[in-house]
């Protein structure tokens, strides 16, 4: 992408200068909701990325109402977007090659998301004030143990057998598989009931399977 980009600098210029406009105006309307001149934010998180740990992070109530949050907030969804809009405007990249970017470019944007890091989540933060900290103490101590079962590798966890009730967190109903490759199955179990949730479809805005989602009824991607 690297190589593809300095043989046509100007659209590296163009994206840099698309977001600093973007700052600017982000400046301004923060500089004016500082001084108590409150008004939507420039960005949600539906319209810049499709990133579960943006969405989730800005449904807690702080991420809206404190300041400080938000700012943090729309920065990380403006940096994010003009990230994902770059790589997803190189020119002369073949399909497998952009697909494999536009991947690895989500997975970085979620993983920079800023309820990732106790700083910047302030759900995190009330539940340590909260327990004095004991949250943290508790999260590291599943750390170690997961390394100490690993031999120092990071081995994570099976669940116990007594975590699933069969009817309740495992399905009952009819399924098929719709979909396979070497190293998944996607199964889709048909309802029981005249009507369902309707609820967020997790691969219709992660997924890389080129199938209808019945769900939503939308291709995924």
């Amino acid at each position: 992408m690297t190589q593809h980009m300095l043989r046509n600098p100007m659209h590296l210029v163009d994206a840099q200068l698309s977001l600093w406009r973007n700052y600017w105006g982000f400046w301004q309307q923060s500089t004016a909701a500082l001084w108590g001149q409150s008004g939507p934010g420039m960005l949600k998180p539906a319209e810049s990325i499709s990133s579960t740990a943006s969405t989730s992070s800005a449904n807690h109530d702080e991420w809206q109402d404190n300041f400080l949050f938000d700012f943090i907030k729309q920065s990380y969804l403006l940096t994010a977007r003009c990230l994902q809009c770059t790589v997803a405007q190189a020119v002369g990249l073949d399909e497998q090659t952009r697909k494999r970017l536009d991947f690895y470019t989500r997975q970085f944007v979620d993983a920079m998301a800023p309820a990732n890091f106790p700083v910047t989540n302030p759900e995190v933060l009330r539940v340590t004030l909260e327990s004095g900290g004991e949250n943290l103490l508790k999260g590291l101590q599943n750390l170690l143990n997961d390394l100490a079962r690993g031999n120092h590798y990071l081995s994570l966890r099976d669940p116990p057998a007594d975590s699933f009730t069969l009817g309740e967190t495992l399905a009952t109903t009819p399924g098929a598989v719709v979909y396979q490759n070497d190293i998944m199955q996607l199964l889709q179990y048909a309802p029981s009931t005249d009507s369902v949730f309707q609820g967020r479809c997790w691969l219709c805005r992660r997924g890389s399977i080129n199938i209808m989602c019945s769900t939503c009824d939308r291709k995924i991607h």
